[in-house]
């Protein structure tokens, strides 16, 4: 990994981002918290985004073909999944590349995050009272026909891991609250990316932590449980909140969201 530069640098692009523009409002109540999201593969004019409230395990279908643009034409259900989960879901970044157990592209729901996980002054967490438990969950993506409907489905041959952080009491190796997640091109890592949510310690001068999964997730089975491993920190220039990362298409690049005032950084891919 490494820093290429600012909002508009790449190493991809020849000449740079653009800057957004708005596409389509989404007005619906029937998701309160959209966190990540990721453009389909197999349906044109159709993002995937999710729920961070921890209310429900579920993927939702934004149209910008329909009228207006914006509207959620349909659900994936995750629940025959976790329902067998120690602790309620709570999806922090949706990622969308190859499944790695089967044929063609999965979106991949994170439940990755640990509010309790949020250092103070003395580098110690806050709080160990949340759990420790962290799913990623690969959803083989749906057709969506319909844009002018709403279509409920459920999940099926759902590919998952449970991830696990080193915990030896000290930092780097103490429990990490992430609401970002990468995954390569070809399904085979992830990496998942600090938050680095202060309460009051420097979390300027901090670095934020990117942990990698350590086994090749084409060649695992399904609920396996898999460490992770740490293999970079990075700075926020911001100071605090990443809140979102994409990687793009030819895993070189990869862009991470702050929270303050939604600025951009890249990283290049080795």
């Amino acid at each position: 990994l490494g820093l290429v530069g600012g909002v508009r640098a790449s190493v991809v692009c020849e000449n740079g981002y653009e800057d957004p523009v708005n596409v389509a409002y989404v007005r619906s109540r029937k998701v309160a918290e959209a966190s990540g999201i990721v453009s389909s593969v197999a349906n044109e004019g159709i993002l995937w985004t999710h729920e961070d409230s921890g209310k429900h395990s579920r993927l939702y279908a934004i149209s910008l073909l329909s009228d207006p643009p914006g509207e959620i034409v349909a659900r994936v259900d995750l629940d025959e999944y976790t329902d067998r989960h120690e602790q309620s879901p709570d999806f922090e970044d949706i990622a969308l590349s190859r499944c790695p157990h089967r044929e063609g592209y999965c979106l991949w729901a994170g439940d990755i995050g640990d509010n309790c996980a949020r250092l103070q002054s003395n580098g110690q967490p806050w709080s160990r009272d949340c759990g420790g438990r962290f799913y990623l969950m690969a959803v083989p993506e749906p057709r969506i026909e319909d844009h002018g409907g709403y279509e409920k489905l459920d999940a099926e041959d759902v590919f998952e891991v449970e991830v696990e952080y080193p915990d030896t009491g000290e930092y780097p190796d103490i429990p990490m609250d992430s609401e970002a997640m990468v995954v390569s091109p070809d399904g085979s890592k992830a990496w998942l990316i600090e938050k680095r949510h202060g309460l009051h310690w420097d979390y300027h001068h901090t670095p934020a932590r990117i942990y990698e999964t350590s086994q090749n997730l084409t060649s695992v089975p399904s609920r396996a449980k898999i460490p992770l491993r740490l293999v970079n920190t990075i700075y926020n220039p911001n100071g605090w909140k990443i809140t979102g990362a994409d990687l793009h298409p030819t895993g070189e690049e990869m862009i991470v969201r702050t929270g303050d005032d939604g600025g951009s950084y890249a990283y290049a891919f080795d």
